[in-house]
């Protein structure tokens, strides 16, 4: 899944010209940037898992999922798929603690790091929220690729991302 993912974001940032980072790394500054989005978006995760509203964690999840993996694009670095962990909270209080604990972490700039966040924002929309993760995954790149909202995606309200209710399972 996160292959698949990856070579999407890499095709759309080829169509849109956007130069791939090949410095295999990211300097201080890079790292600080995509700090700043993964907080934007866990923030915008969080307050929707204080809600309760599926839909709003879904896309939480999916957006900081999308983050990762766009990290992992920019890198330019040699990107080794593992198999993922597996993820078993299902209390709102420990989700909340492991998705900061995984947000903190990528501030290292690790490819791993990334990795994991991803995994574990996959793992939660399908196994806590019983989602189409993948559907929820294409829905929002889709999105993204119709000019919907910039490369940097900022956007830390729910309200403003395609409605996925269409990915939830019931």
């Amino acid at each position: 899944m996160l292959t698949n993912h990856l070579e999407l974001i890499r095709q759309s940032r080829a169509k849109q010209n956007l130069a791939l980072d090949e410095s295999k790394g990211y300097s201080s500054m890079e790292i600080i940037d995509k700090q700043s989005l993964l907080m934007a978006a866990g923030g915008m995760t969080f307050k929707a898992l204080n809600t309760g509203e599926m839909v709003d964690i879904l896309a939480g999840l999916t957006h900081l999922a999308y983050l990762s993996a766009e990290a992992l694009v920019c890198s330019g670095r040699e990107i080794a798929v593992l198999p993922p962990p597996g993820y078993q909270a299902y209390e709102m209080l420990t989700i909340m603690q492991m998705l900061s604990e995984k947000i903190h972490f990528c501030s290292s700039g690790k490819t791993e790091c990334y990795i994991d966040l991803y995994h574990c924002c996959a793992a939660l929309a399908a196994n806590f929220l019983n989602a189409d993760f993948e559907k929820a995954f294409a829905m929002l790149h889709q999105w993204r690729l119709n000019g919907k909202t910039q490369p940097a995606l900022t956007i830390c309200d729910c309200a403003m991302f395609p409605d996925l209710t269409d990915c939830l399972y019931e």
